[in-house]
């Protein structure tokens, strides 16, 4: 696993060039503030369009201290979330 520590959640930006499995796509967060990934909240679109990638804020891994209502386990954590919606489509 990971050590704890921060870490920066990113799309690789082959995704979003054509025949990418984001191609025509942008993040559903659209010009709003991204929430904070350290929320813990599931289902919360933690993107910000970084030009060539999305990405999110910086997220805090500690050593059994993570949230538990995934999966149980207090050394994951799958709270950081994009949404992509189509490119032109209202947020």
């Amino acid at each position: 696993g990971l050590a704890a520590g921060n870490y920066l959640v990113v799309t690789a930006p082959q995704n979003f060039a054509g025949g990418g499995a984001l191609f025509t796509r942008i993040t559903a967060t659209g010009n709003d503030p991204a929430p904070d990934p350290d929320d813990d909240v599931n289902g919360d679109d933690n993107g910000t369009d970084l030009g060539a990638l999305i990405g999110a804020r910086p997220v805090t891994l500690s050593n059994g201290g993570e949230p538990t209502s995934e999966d149980g386990d207090n050394n994951t954590n799958l709270t950081v979330d994009f949404g992509f919606i189509a490119a032109g489509a209202a947020a």
